[in-house]
């Protein structure tokens, strides 16, 4: 009767250890699900923050550009009108009149409107450069995000639950050989 009541006990100690380890294995799935889903939310805010950061110094770094170009043009404005005052002193001075003095200050009318529009082509190239720059690194952190975000396999309670169930069945069925 005592070996009996040992086999019994085993089997109960059997089908107990199944129950715990499915309930423990599930568990430390879930956890760790849980962690790397943790991860990857701090990983992606992160990915985020530093994408938003390098927009801003882009948007700033275009802004100081613009800001150069500008001063540029007045440069290029104030020394032509320097120029055309000194040309016009002179012409006055030297006698120089009519044609030959409407012709040198168109040629600096004209060196003047060549300075300033390759001012503007500059700063338009340079804000290409700059959206160019932009919508590259938005790209690639929209596509770091992507690979970050990986589906994560989620444990199920009724996996858990079978392989207790089969675990079970399989020491009551080892009892069963053995009691017959």
């Amino acid at each position: 009767m005592i070996p009996a009541l040992g086999s019994k006990l085993l089997v109960g100690a059997s089908v107990a250890t199944a129950g715990a380890s499915a309930y423990l294995g599930h568990k430390a799935a879930k956890d760790n699900a849980k962690a790397i889903e943790g991860h990857q939310r701090a990983v992606g805010s992160s990915m985020t923050d530093q994408h938003a950061s390098n927009m801003t110094d882009s948007l700033a770094r275009q802004q100081e550009a613009a800001t150069k170009a500008a001063r540029d043009r007045e440069q290029i404005q104030r020394k032509a009108f320097s120029v055309a005052a000194t040309a016009r002193t002179s012409a006055l001075e030297s006698g120089l009149g009519g044609n030959s003095f409407a012709a040198l200050m168109q040629e600096y009318d004209q060196r003047e409107a060549e300075l300033m529009q390759a001012s503007y082509l500059n700063e338009d190239l340079l804000e290409n450069r700059y959206r160019r720059e932009r919508e590259q690194a938005s790209i690639g952190t929209q596509a770091r995000l992507v690979s970050n975000y990986r589906p994560i396999n989620q444990p199920s309670g009724v996996a858990a639950a079978l392989d207790f169930a089969g675990d079970s069945l399989s020491a009551i069925t080892a009892y069963k050989a053995r009691t017959s």
